[in-house]
């Protein structure tokens, strides 16, 4: 019995944040393969089976959730693991309660994540509920549903509930106390906690994100009520409701709602479209400089230059003008960032008639908009039903490392950390019951701007005050808008040139999913149908079903395969580059590559992303190494690897290099063992010979070096590029139509010998990279005016 609470609340305190598919199939697959065997006796005569499978199931279903940064949760896991082992007895009472106890909780939760009324409803009631009780606490808290513990409570009512069902001398005025316990816990919990947190507040290394994290405490006072609910209504019966349909009629009305569950699943249908013409409304307001060779440093990349070329490099088709009649019988979408002042009405009606009509829309906005931005882009969003916050939403931690939630969408499929959308310091979106909450700051809050901080764009104070919303702050939203499509992202970050390298999944399937068109109809029937057939299928099983386990194992299965067989479905990326002007420039990230992920710090890769954008390219980071993504590519950029380059992954290059393309490798002897496979395959090697700093020239160029190590040739095709006391440090060699270049460096390419913040830049290496990049191309640099 103990065991069943602890995993049932183990499950739930994962929290409307961490919605993974994957997770439910496996962690469900063992509590129920668990609880299958119990009842079939196999732990009687295999007892040691029966604690094995106790403790694997205890520290999946808990480890989800716990991170091993909070030693607090680490005590809270192995405390679990004790209280599962003394807890397993299936002779002292009946458990069948428990499969559907779990049944009900996981499509609960299921329809929570995919149904955006119900999620929004849950975010709005959280902040009123906890403010209902804020005369309890000098806080005046108000707490989305990850601070507030969401996921506890409704594990606690979902096990009062459906225990009720399951005895025989059950009453409802025990079960209603019992969920009154629950839910009246929880504004008293925060209320006694939050003294003690401001508390600790100050010398604490997180500060705030203690806050959320202490929630977790709350799980104590669940488990006792779960426990004296347990000796109040002791389960002594199958179900306590009545069944009046045959089993014969049960199993074909399942069967067809898994088939409707798998056809509705996710919110969004797959994008494509044949119309892929985009507006940038006042480009000409916009910063649209690109790198180039008159500025260098952090501040010399520009915002939205490289945006243009992006989308024509995905195939799409680009104006930039103003709203003009005659313009939208020739667009699909508009895009705009950081409106200054508002549109006149007719162009923001016929604005809003086009999207009404199928268009797509992309809003781009920024932080404490004030009389600027947040009053014209919603004027615009407002109706669609979406709209821009003042204030900024802010992470706990000073970084959104795990702190967001993605929400299950085609544009935030394959979406799965801070860095692949590039989201920083932006307002946070106000999405009305039905629109799309798409990136959440699950551990985050919601700053209010301050109207006197003109000077500073109206910015508050960035810290955590008493009163704040705090957790479940959106920060990207979609809505439906007649048979049209938009998307508003509080912060402009996504789609400027330093962060589409990282973010480039995203803006493409936002851009993808914006001009599908046409399928509004068809999404939204998807978007309502799908937690619907789920509802419709737990209550057959919850009244229907005289077989629990059977009932409870489709019940579950139904929501997490047919989510995740719409995970797997492909979306919105493109299968090729077409621009001419920028080809593209892979930045290998996928062989733990030593190397800073933010842009300007001193062993970060921002230089070198500029150069490339300089020199013609537009640089994207590669994650995953997939089979056939190579075929895109013009250049592959190898830097600091210390995974070793696998054999496939080899031949995929060498396969590569001979249709034409280019590999650019930099390393030192410390990473031989990542690259000498396909150093060897080119009849290349690094040597051992440390020779520190060093200079050398190559290409005309002086070449200043930081760590050099000498490459040595036995291929009579290598030809040095650079040398410094006559060993080449710079060696390429030609194969087919293309060619490898090795640069014995691992960190020539890093910002601290290449291009960093402000004046900090060696110009020399600057002028050797660009000879390097024509050598790649045959043909002088494709970008940028001016002379290094």
């Amino acid at each position: 019995m103990v065991y069943a609470v602890l995993i049932l609340i183990a499950l739930a305190i994962r929290g409307i944040g961490d919605f993974r598919p994957t997770q439910y199939i496996l962690a469900e697959a063992i509590v129920f393969g668990w609880l299958w065997l119990r009842q079939k006796n196999w732990f009687d005569d295999y007892p040691l089976l029966n604690r094995l499978l106790i403790w694997i199931a205890g520290a999946v279903a808990v480890g989800f959730y716990l991170r091993a940064d909070v030693p607090i949760k680490l005590a809270i896991l192995f405390g679990t693991i004790i209280l599962v082992r003394r807890g397993n007895d299936a002779r002292r009472q009946k458990s069948d309660w428990i499969l559907p106890a779990l049944a009900v909780y996981s499509i609960t939760w299921m329809v929570l994540c995919s149904w955006p009324v119900t999620y929004n409803f849950l975010r709005k009631f959280s902040f009123w509920y906890s403010g209902l009780f804020s005369a309890l606490s000098p806080a005046g808290l108000q707490l989305g549903p990850t601070a507030a513990g969401w996921g506890i409570i409704l594990a606690g009512v979902v096990f009062v509930l459906v225990l009720h069902f399951y005895s025989s001398r059950a009453r409802w005025g025990n079960t209603l106390a019992g969920v009154a316990f629950v839910l009246l816990g929880q504004p008293i919990f925060w209320a006694l906690a939050y003294p003690m947190i401001a508390g600790i507040a100050g010398w604490i290394s997180v500060t705030m994100a203690a806050f959320i994290h202490l929630s977790v405490f709350y799980l104590l006072w669940v488990v006792v009520v779960m426990f004296v609910m347990t000796r109040v209504h002791r389960p002594d019966r199958d179900s306590g409701v009545s069944r009046r349909l045959q089993p014969g009629w049960l199993w074909p009305a399942l069967g067809a709602l898994t088939v409707l569950a798998v056809l509705f699943a996710g919110p969004f249908s797959s994008s494509g479209g044949e119309h892929k013409r985009i507006l940038i409304l006042n480009a000409d307001k916009l910063d649209t400089m690109t790198p180039n060779f008159t500025r260098f440093g952090d501040r010399s990349g520009g915002m939205f230059g490289m945006l243009p070329q992006f989308c024509e490099g995905l195939g799409y088709d680009i104006r930039r003008a103003n709203v003009t009649p005659e313009i939208f019988d020739s667009i699909d979408v508009i895009i705009f960032a950081n409106l200054i002042d508002s549109l006149p009405r007719w162009q923001r009606d016929s604005v809003l008639s086009f999207v009404r009509q199928g268009g797509g829309l992309l809003a781009l906005a920024d932080h404490t908009g004030y009389t600027a931005i947040r009053g014209p882009t919603n004027d615009i969003t407002e109706p669609m039903g979406l709209s821009l916050n003042f204030d900024t939403a802010v992470p706990l931690r000073r970084s959104w490392v795990g702190e967001m939630q993605f929400h299950p969408s085609r544009i935030t499929q394959s979406v799965t950390r801070h860095s692949d959308i590039e989201v920083w310091l932006g307002a946070s979106v106000e999405p009305s019951p039905g629109a799309m909450p798409l990136v959440v700051g699950t551990h985050a809050f919601s700053d209010p701007g301050n109207v006197a901080n003109k000077e500073r764009s109206y910015l508050g104070n960035l810290e955590y005050d008493a009163g704040e919303p705090l957790g479940d702050v959106v920060i990207v939203g979609a809505a439906y808008y007649g048979a049209g499509r938009a998307v508003l992202i509080g912060d402009t970050s996504p789609f400027q040139n330093g962060a589409l390298v990282k973010s480039h999944r995203f803006a493409a399937r936002t851009l993808a999913w914006l001009a599908g068109g046409g399928n509004a109809g068809w999404d939204n029937l998807r978007l309502w149908g799908f937690p619907l057939v789920l509802i419709i299928a737990g209550l057959l099983v919850f009244l229907f079903g005289k077989q629990p386990i059977r009932g409870a194992w489709l019940l579950v299965l139904l929501p997490v395969v047919s989510v995740s067989l719409w995970n797997l479905t492909p979306a919105g990326e493109p299968d090729s580059w077409n621009d001419e002007l920028f080809r593209l420039a892979y930045i290998d990230a996928s062989h733990g590559e030593v190397y800073d992920l933010m842009g300007w710090e001193k062993y970060s890769i921002g230089g070198l992303e500029f150069n490339l954008m300089r020199n013609g390219y537009q640089p994207e980071l590669r994650r995953d190494w997939q089979p056939g993504w190579l075929k895109k590519a013009d250049l592959v950029i190898i830097a600091r690897p210390t995974q070793p380059i696998t054999r496939p992954e080899i031949d995929d290059l060498v396969a590569y290099i001979e249709q034409g393309g280019w590999v650019l490798v930099a390393a030192g002897f410390e990473e031989h063992a990542a690259v000498e496979k396909l150093l060897a395959e080119f009849d290349l090697k690094i040597e051992n010979i440390p020779l520190g700093r060093a200079e050398g020239r190559g290409l005309g160029q002086k070449v200043i070096f930081a760590r050099a190590y000498p490459i040595t040739s036995t291929n009579d095709n290598t030809r040095t590029l650079c040398e410094a006391s006559r060993m080449p440090l710079v060696s390429a060699t030609r194969r087919g139509k293309g060619g490898l270049i090795v640069i014995g460096d691992p960190v020539f390419l890093f910002n601290s010998n290449l291009e960093n913040r402000g004046d900090d830049y060696i110009i020399e290496n600057i002028r050797f990279f660009r000879e390097l990049m024509r050598a790649t191309s045959g043909t002088t640099a494709a970008a940028g005016g001016g002379t290094p």
